[in-house]
């Protein structure tokens, strides 16, 4: 026994075995802050757009003898913009239809003096087990589901006249949680 605790005795004068031991801690403290802050369930509505217009009166018209006519609804149409949006649950935690205010739906508005022509989706993972759906109106498009789980949602396409800084999305969570936009090009593989 009185070797055992000489044993210890030496490695707890030795310098280099307390440093290894105060650096294992430290590791394992923050491996355990990080999986800690990993197994946080958010809520996080994010989503991500992208546009591309055709003007039909600007450059087009400067050749000669060419002329476009584009009408939506026997009225003309000088510009489309197809923008497509994916609307993801980028959180850990389900978001369900109950957390959403009901008079602050999840839904892409397009400004006043312009109007939506179409609006379909074109991809989702779990569209009929989820109830995803779109509405829309002149202006609008309500995002409309049960639940989305991690990393679910959907890509909607959206025929308009306005441009990409004419549409925005809109909607909230209970507790303020508003949706993210992310800019970032790692998203652009599921709208393109």
């Amino acid at each position: 026994m009185d070797k055992i605790a000489e044993g210890i005795q030496k490695l707890s004068d030795n310098s280099l075995f307390n440093g290894a031991l105060a650096l294992i801690g430290i590791i394992l403290a923050l491996i355990g802050i990080y999986l800690t802050i990993r197994s946080i369930k958010k809520k996080i509505p994010a989503y991500y757009f992208e546009s591309r217009s055709l003007n039909f009166s600007g450059e087009y018209s400067r050749v000669k003898d060419l002329e476009f006519i584009f009408k939506y609804k026997n009225e003309p149409v000088d510009k489309l913009t197809f923008t497509r949006i994916l609307f993801i649950n980028k959180g850990r935690d389900i978001i369900d239809n109950s957390d959403i205010i009901p008079d602050r739906p999840f839904r892409i508005s397009l400004k006043s003096n312009f109007k939506v022509l179409d609006a379909q989706i074109l991809y989702s993972r779990n569209q009929s087990m989820n109830n995803l759906k779109i509405e829309w109106s002149d202006n609008d498009i309500f995002i409309l589901f049960d639940y989305l789980a991690q990393l679910e949602g959907l890509v909607i396409q959206i025929v308009h006249t306005g441009t990409e800084k004419d549409i925005c999305l809109k909607g909230f969570l209970k507790g303020s949680i508003i949706p993210i936009r992310y800019k970032d090009m790692a998203l652009q593989y599921l709208v393109c």
